[in-house]
């Protein structure tokens, strides 16, 4: 099974994003970038992976985070238990927590802007994106090659 750890700020909701959409009067919370989730939509299919939910949005906004993943087709891409549990706020003590209850993962990748909190054993599968352009082809093909 693969997995994608997949953040939302800096990921799906961007600069470009909140600029363009800005005059729209919503949330932040509402202004995901189309590209960027078809792309994930892309790695879903692909390599028939599953997405887990690493976000703080999972805390705070729930019922908002589960609209837009209906909203961009996601929803059926969601793992069983599609949210890393609540530790310490420490993302990659998280990702090892949710990991170590499904062994039968064999890849993952960890899509994030902020890697601050992301464990050191955990570098060779963290997709870095930016606050400006979220996830972009270039971590598309980065996917690719971890899961391939």
């Amino acid at each position: 099974m693969k997995i994608i750890f997949l953040d939302i700020y800096g990921v799906l909701i961007t600069q470009r994003t909140i600029f363009s959409l800005e005059k729209h009067n919503k949330s932040i919370l509402y202004m995901w970038d189309k590209t960027g989730a078809g792309l994930i939509k892309n790695i879903c299919k692909e390599f028939d992976s599953k997405i887990v939910i690493s976000s703080r949005f999972r805390i705070t906004e729930k019922e908002i985070l589960l609209e837009n993943i209906e909203r961009y087709n996601l929803s059926q891409y969601l793992h069983k238990d599609f949210y890393t549990p609540i530790c310490d706020n420490n993302r990659g003590n998280e990702i090892n927590s949710w990991l170590k209850k499904y062994p039968e993962v064999t890849k993952y990748v960890i899509i994030d802007d902020d890697v601050r909190y992301i464990n050191k054993d955990q570098s060779p599968f963290i997709i870095k994106t930016t606050i400006e352009n979220g996830i972009l082809y270039e971590n598309y093909l980065q996917i690719r090659k971890i899961f391939s």
